[in-house]
């Protein structure tokens, strides 16, 4: 396998002019050989790649888009708004906290209660579906 399976300086700056219709558009004019199945496996992993990819540059996305704008909350770039947002911990009190584990309580005796009816109960399909599990 070579080291780079896509580069992004080739592709980024033709994806980076598009707004999201004619992103859109470009998706339904991809063109594959594949059967619709494969193209299907080939597009998940291809999803997967991505959001893995996003997830190891968002912290650097993050200090970059600091020194880029020092400071402002929210600019436009790329064709995107960029917003950068604080986030917040709270502590709550006692009583929430008993609160949240009744609900928590409540939510696994209803799955439970609901995997019970639901071998005697007589289920109305609702089409059929796909899922891929990646290894």
């Amino acid at each position: 396998m070579s080291k780079s399976l896509i580069n992004l300086d080739n592709n980024s700056t033709a994806i980076l002019k598009l707004n999201k219709a004619e992103l859109e558009k470009s998706a339904l004019n991809l063109k594959s050989s594949l059967d619709a199945l494969t193209e299907y496996e080939a597009l998940y992993k291809l999803q997967h790649l991505i959001k893995y990819r996003m997830e190891c540059v968002k912290e650097l996305a993050v200090e970059t888009f600091i020194e880029k704008f020092e400071g402002s909350q929210s600019e436009k770039d790329n064709g995107f708004t960029v917003t950068l947002k604080n986030s917040y911990e709270y502590s709550y009190s006692e009583y929430v906290k008993v609160l949240e584990k009744q609900i928590k309580k409540l939510q696994e005796e209803a799955k439970k209660e609901k995997d019970k009816q639901r071998e005697s109960a007589r289920g109305k399909s609702k089409g059929e579906s796909i899922a891929l599990t990646l290894h």
